[in-house]
């Protein structure tokens, strides 16, 4: 069984017009995280990051570093991103102003695939990252004030193919093997079927962003019924969730 994960965020630059700016992150659906500039909710100026359990869709620790009024918090910025295991699920998303004291988390952050060091005062970004490769990065920015409050950058990115209720390693080895034996009544045929759904039940990465490139990071597997014959496919998708 797959479990899908949503995610959606959203940034703001703050403005002298009194224009209200929502800043948000959901998980399914559901905002785990909301500032604004003007509305009901936090400032909670600076960047923002938020580590994501995907398998379970669940917000698992959040941060905010304050790069516009605290001169030491692009180092702690850093060194927070350095700390973080392959494959962890990062949310980054600025709010209000972040670039005025991010230069020492700037290096950090590109080698993420986040590339915000051109944005400039009250521009504004949000990213979704998986720790150790880049290339799975989604970015969306805006480099000043007034294209920020003209498009507030956003990014909407899933996650299929996390597996769930997944038996034992006992069952996998032993249990299963003779269960698709029984089912082909082949014990060859049932070994291979086994071998191949172990092999295919990896996690699959389809990265869907509001704007810009459609990437697919891995081709889905399909088991078929009948004799076990196995198609692989790409997943069509769309800008819009």
């Amino acid at each position: 069984m797959s479990a899908r994960c949503s995610i959606e965020a959203q940034a703001f630059g703050a403005n002298n017009n009194s224009q209200t700016r929502n800043g948000f992150v959901t998980l399914n659906g559901v905002a785990v995280w909301q500032a604004s500039w003007r509305g009901g909710h936090p400032i909670s100026r600076g960047a923002n990051m938020f580590v994501v359990d995907t398998s379970t869709c669940t917000l698992q620790e959040s941060r905010g570093f304050d790069t516009y009024d605290d001169r030491g918090a692009a180092a702690q910025l850093r060194d927070y991103l350095v700390r973080l295991s392959e494959g962890t699920v990062l949310v980054g998303v600025s709010a209000d102003e972040a670039s005025r004291y991010l230069d020492t988390a700037e290096s950090t952050l590109s080698r993420l695939g986040a590339h915000v060091s051109d944005v400039r005062y009250r521009g504004a970004w949000a990213f979704v990252a998986e720790i150790g490769d880049p290339s799975k990065t989604v970015l969306d920015k805006e480099l000043t004030e007034a294209a920020a409050n003209a498009r507030q950058p956003s990014v909407a990115v899933s996650f299929a193919g996390a597996n769930c209720c997944r038996s034992s390693a006992s069952l996998d080895e032993f249990i299963m093997p003779i269960a698709y034996c029984c089912r082909y009544r082949s014990w060859f045929i049932g070994w291979l079927v086994h071998r191949l759904t172990v092999v295919m039940q990896r996690k699959v990465f389809t990265f869907e962003p509001l704007r810009g490139n459609v990437q697919t990071f891995a081709e889905p597997w399909e088991v078929l019924g009948g004799l076990g014959v196995y198609r692989s496919g790409s997943k069509q998708h769309s800008n819009n969730i």
